[in-house]
């Protein structure tokens, strides 16, 4: 699974660095229309020829190459200028490394580019500059990689910028990473951290074709032998393997916290289909395992910051408080601790989010809870929630009254408790328990390989334990078992369930 590998991990810290003190920008410092500085742009192309290992060897595009006029001209965009912003505030606050102390935004030209990583080598005047502390994009030169591309790529830098090179390697996934997927909870952090600047854009974005985009003010149904026309939309969103639309839509109604339809035969359906079965909510260590999660906590905290402060839905990017939101979540991302196992994970971060007692605080726990509907601390919601759904299928208004009062209950007593002691947002949240079913394939034909179905035991649903061969029953007496508490262990789950792995077809691994 090299390939599949490397595409989910190329956007984590490589190494970590040593930073500098926070120091101010040069005086050339590019603007943006609000008066706030913007990181200037170094553009970037390998060197050609260069076969060396360790960092890759790159140089400075020439002031006469022709694609500097055009990368300049299409850098100039909302998503971009926003990204620059939070850049430039990011190296000025948390501090530059010491081999850049401008505090530049890297983009290396290349074709196909679509990802970030951290650390290269620069070849200039002669000599080889040592650069790797320092993240970088590598993108297209074109002007959709240049806004759209740049603005996720830039919130991967922005969180390798505030975690200051303390997560050093990647961790496990069971399936590459889409919006709905379950993967793992540092892969879950990184990509729905950037994710949810794409549902910033969706939000708040002032640019007309934005817009039109997310809020589907202008749908494309006449527009021949295109897989862009109407006719193919939601084929096209799942062929854009990051489901682009998904990414204002779904994160923004909450709809990656519920179990996908279960279709026997299809498991990568069950995982990537939008299509939510929302009377079944994720089990607590599938929450923290979803980008699509992520992104929607994250993405609700910062809004409801930014609309305090006055920022107006449509208003733009460059308003003052959605900035000033978004600089709060970077300054909590800094206070995080160095990587242990699989954490920091999405609880960490919005137990870091304010001082304590503090009103962002308070909104980051609130929000968290309404996203996850408090499963984390409390894993008997997910039964209740069940229960009170089916009572709004068939109409119940009065038999599902008590059930409501408990809910309100339930909810207000999470809020209470995480905001004494935020630890106690992960009661049900058990470690990383991944097994293998090696006899069961799966495949993705962009990434050219085929990879066994993986899976966290304390994460799995009915589509996890049905593609592996369990029975229904024997899947909801494992997630009943879990639901009491998360398995320590494959030996504490072969003796809370009475099933040995190996009779189940599957296989401990190590991440």
């Amino acid at each position: 699974m090299s390939a599949r590998i490397r595409l989910l991990s190329a956007f984590l810290l490589l190494a970590a660095p040593t930073f500098a003190q926070p120091s101010s920008t040069a005086r050339s410092q590019p603007t943006a229309a609000s008066g706030a500085p913007m990181a200037p742009v170094t553009w970037l192309e390998p060197v050609p020829g260069d076969k060396s290992s360790g960092p890759p060897l790159l140089r400075e595009l020439a002031p006469s190459d022709p694609r500097l006029k055009d990368c300049e001209r299409w850098v100039d965009n909302e998503p971009a200028r926003f990204t620059r912003t939070l850049i430039a505030w990011a190296w000025k606050t948390l501090g530059t490394p010491r081999s850049w102390p401008q505090g530049r935004l890297g983009v290396l030209l290349r074709p196909g580019g679509n990802n970030a990583e951290f650390g290269f080598r620069l070849e200039r005047a002669g000599a080889v500059e040592d650069h790797s502390d320092v993240p970088f994009i590598i993108l297209e030169a074109d002007p959709r990689s240049l806004s759209d591309t740049l603005l996720h790529e830039g919130g991967h830098v922005l969180h390798m910028i505030a975690a200051r090179g303390r997560h050093p390697s990647g961790g496990w996934s069971s399936v590459p990473h889409t919006t709905f997927a379950v993967t793992d909870p540092l892969t879950a952090m990184s990509e729905g951290y950037a994710i949810h600047f794409e549902t910033l854009l969706g939000h708040y974005a002032r640019d007309p074709e934005a817009r039109a985009f997310y809020h589907r003010l202008a749908p494309a149904f006449d527009l021949k032998n295109s897989r862009r026309a109407e006719f193919y939309a939601p084929i096209a969103d799942l062929m854009t393997f990051s489901q682009s639309w998904a990414r204002y839509q779904a994160v923004r109604e909450t709809w990656p916290a519920f179990e996908g339809h279960v279709y026997p035969g299809e498991y990568l359906r069950s995982q990537f289909d939008p299509a939510r079965d929302r009377a079944v909510l994720k089990p607590a260590n599938a929450m923290v395992a979803s980008e699509g999660v992520v992104a929607s906590t994250l993405f609700w905290i910062s809004a409801t910051l930014a609309d305090r402060a006055g920022a107006k839905p449509g208003g733009g990017l460059d308003q003052p408080g959605l900035q000033a939101a978004e600089q709060q979540l970077l300054e909590a991302i800094a206070l995080l601790p160095a990587r242990n196992g699989f954490r920091p994970d999405i609880v960490d971060l919005v137990s870091a989010v304010g001082a304590p007692g503090s009103p962002e605080r308070g909104v980051a726990i609130s929000r968290f809870v309404s996203v996850t509907r408090g499963v984390t601390a409390r894993p008997e919601v997910r039964e209740k929630w069940a229960a009170l759904y089916r009572d709004g299928v068939g109409l119940d208004i009065n038999g599902s009254k008590p059930l409501f009062a408990e809910m309100d209950t339930l909810r207000d007593g999470v809020v209470e408790a995480a905001a004494k002691d935020p630890r106690s947002l992960r009661t049900a949240v058990g470690p990383v328990v991944p097994v293998r079913a090696p006899k069961v394939m799966l495949e993705l034909k962009a990434l050219g390989e085929k990879f066994p179905l993986e899976f966290d035991l304390n994460a799995a649903g009915d589509a996890d334990w049905l593609a592996a061969g369990a029975d229904r029953a024997a899947s909801e007496k494992i997630q009943r078992e879990r639901d009491k508490a998360p398995f320590a262990s494959v030996g504490d789950f072969e003796k809370r369930t009475g099933m040995l792995l190996a009779k189940l077809g599957l296989e401990e691994i190590t991440p």
